[in-house]
């Protein structure tokens, strides 16, 4: 199944009594074929997929140094920026909606965005290592 905007979940898995989002796509990978439409959005799909799962374990990572308020703000953060994610892509892609650009262009919004979050979530791992 292509992707297209909202083909992504947030899976909530309980961690000390809290609850952590945990990104999963919900597509069959596409093959990576840089010469057609369908093989862009399949190189976008599997670049996604690495990038959630680097996500995930930064999240895990990070959560598990917080205090219980800390990790209640982490997890409104994390849940506000997949809300942000889903909505910017889905805005993006509509300059070329019903074409077949779309989803390319969703997939790439995906993979801009998951790449800078695994920065920030990097960051924050860090100063939180360098402070304990």
């Amino acid at each position: 199944m292509p992707l297209a905007s909202g083909a992504t979940t947030i899976v909530r898995t309980a961690s000390s009594t809290l609850v952590l989002p945990v990104l999963k796509e919900d597509f069959t990978l596409l093959r990576c074929n840089k010469n057609t439409t369908i093989g862009l959005e399949g190189c976008a799909e599997h670049r996604i997929v690495a990038l959630d799962s680097r996500i995930n374990a930064l999240r895990h990572d990070v959560f598990h140094v917080l205090d219980h308020r800390a990790g209640q703000d982490f997890n409104l953060a994390e849940n506000d920026w997949f809300t942000y994610r889903q909505a910017m892509c889905t805005s993006e892609s509509d300059v070329n909606a019903g074409g077949t650009l779309q989803p390319v262009d969703f997939a790439q919004c995906l993979v801009r965005l998951d790449a800078q979050h695994v920065s920030e979530l990097t960051t924050m791992k860090s100063n939180h290592e360098s402070s304990g």
